[in-house]
């Protein structure tokens, strides 16, 4: 399974285990620890109290993380030590480490865990965003607009954003360059120099869902191509995006439970247009997982593909293999149309200080290190994209991320919310299969409404106008009735001419 995936799903294990800390930490001063165990002497011995500890649960910052502590060691003479720990229940391992020890001073989560952070007292707020102030002002120049959003939490920021993952549409740039090259050679009848075909490729892009119809109509494929676009449907991080601009959870930052609608027109337009999407590419769910797809995207199969930042590693590893002889890029996802625009849904790992760390200002100062200052080698080193503002990540493709994620949303932080994930896959799975878009929405939306305020009530049903092509359809014919009618005459085709026309 994708790692996004179980990233998702990990929270539908954790959260009962959460929950209860939530509520036992409402009971209780915000300085003291959730969780109370006796300190021992030999958890006392191992910490060090002149060094800054730095838990994490992803073996792949390892290299990463070192090699940020080595540096800041050699500029400012403060060791610091990075600690791989499990990630089952991992906040519970930090609030009892505090408990005993004061440690760690940092770690490192998903931003959707800072609610479940704060209200078990492991998290504080760093600045304030209902004011200016030189320190908010430093968090604005160094980090995406986006991260600054994933992080914050009631009005404050309360961790460094340090890298992130989003979607976007990958495309195989060699059948795009070669359908512009014979567009180009049919118009002008000689064969266009490579600049000219490239600027025409990039004309070619699809910005609208209509325009990938469209291209796929008109698409020539190559023996080799089996799906014009293709993505995995039965992932809830891939579908997103259809809903992301159509719908509202908590706000842009993900807290409020005041700001949360999911049944409405745009959403209902939206799922509607994904349901569409199945009788035109017909995607059979059975082979569209996520590591399938990619694997057929590899192999020339697939021409455009909804992918995460993490197809990049895969593409530049099986080049050097020799096993993508292609070119690749991504683009932005593509809007519903030009009225509806789309929005993918992101996650950002970012850096905590723990509020009972002995050493905070140290804590404070390497967390703006590890992920800004140090920041230019993460990707070489752990393949992680940086959160960070004004990065050169070396390849068009993940500065395109980089722009997407600028424009996505942040999963939500309500711990209420913790198993919509789950619901709304099932959502997009029976929508896909043929389920009424509007009652499957209307369905989820009391249903969660009542999750997160705690109050039953029924849904009035939006009733969906018709497109303006249907009715100009509709009002024709009943003037068209209307005058059979006042000259007495029968109207015998109109059923029969519409049958024929359908």
């Amino acid at each position: 399974m994708h790692d996004i995936k179980k990233r998702l799903l990990s929270i539908l294990i954790t959260a009962a285990v959460l929950a209860a800390l939530f509520l036992r930490a409402k009971a209780l001063p915000e300085t003291q620890p959730v969780i109370e165990e006796e300190a021992g002497s030999e958890e006392e011995a191992v910490y060090d109290k002149e060094t800054v500890y730095l838990w994490y649960t992803d073996d792949a910052l390892t290299n990463y993380l070192n090699s940020a502590a080595v540096e800041y060691n050699e500029i400012h003479g403060t060791r610091v030590m990075p600690v791989l720990k499990p990630g089952l229940d991992f906040l519970e391992a930090v609030n009892a480490a505090s408990v005993k020890s004061s440690v760690p001073d940092l770690y490192i989560i998903s931003h959707d865990a800072l609610e479940r952070a704060y209200l078990a007292g492991l998290a504080q707020s760093l600045v304030s965003l209902s004011e200016e102030s030189t320190e908010l002002e430093r968090f604005k120049e160094n980090y995406l607009s986006t991260s600054l959003d994933a992080v914050a939490y009631r009005d404050r920021l309360l961790a460094y954003p340090f890298y992130f993952d989003t979607t976007g549409l990958l495309y195989n740039r060699s059948y795009i360059r070669d359908m512009a090259s014979s567009r180009m050679d049919q118009q002008e009848g000689t064969a266009p120099d490579a600049d000219a075909v490239e600027e025409a490729a990039d004309l070619l892009l699809p910005e609208t869902m209509g325009d990938i119809t469209a291209l796929a109509d008109g698409y020539d494929a190559p023996e080799n191509v089996e799906s014009f676009f293709k993505w995995d449907v039965t992932d809830i991080f891939y579908n997103y995006f259809f809903l992301g601009d159509a719908i509202d959870m908590g706000g842009k930052s993900g807290w409020d439970k005041s700001k949360f609608n999911i049944y409405n027109e745009n959403a209902i337009r939206a799922l509607e247009e994904y349901q569409s999407l199945n009788q035109f590419f017909s995607i059979d769910t059975g082979s569209s997982d996520y590591d399938a797809v990619m694997k057929d995207f590899i192999e020339g199969k697939i021409v455009f593909t909804i992918a995460t930042t993490d197809a990049v590693e895969k593409l530049e590893s099986a080049k050097e293999e020799g096993t993508f002889p292609y070119d690749y890029g991504v683009t932005f996802v593509p809007d519903l149309s030009d009225e509806q625009i789309t929005r993918s849904l992101s996650i950002t790992s970012c850096m905590v200080v723990n509020p009972f760390s002995g050493h905070p200002d140290t804590a404070n100062d390497f967390a703006s290190f590890a992920t800004v200052d140090h920041a230019d080698s993460l990707y070489r080193s752990a393949k992680k994209v940086s959160a960070a503002r004004g990065m050169d990540y070396g390849n068009d493709a993940l500065s395109m991320y980089a722009k997407e994620y600028d424009y996505s949303i942040p999963l939500p932080k309500m711990i209420e919310m913790s198993n919509l994930w789950v619901q709304l896959e099932g959502l997009f799975s029976r929508i896909w299969d043929g389920e009424d878009a509007n009652e499957a929405l209307k369905t989820l939306a009391e249903k969660i409404t009542a999750q997160v305020t705690g109050k039953k009530e029924e849904l009035p049903k939006i009733e969906i106008q018709k497109e303006e092509e249907e009715t100009e359809y509709l009002d024709e014919e009943a003037l068209r009735q209307e005058a059979l009618a006042e000259d007495g005459q029968e109207d015998t085709g109109g059923k029969d001419a519409a049958t024929e026309e359908e």
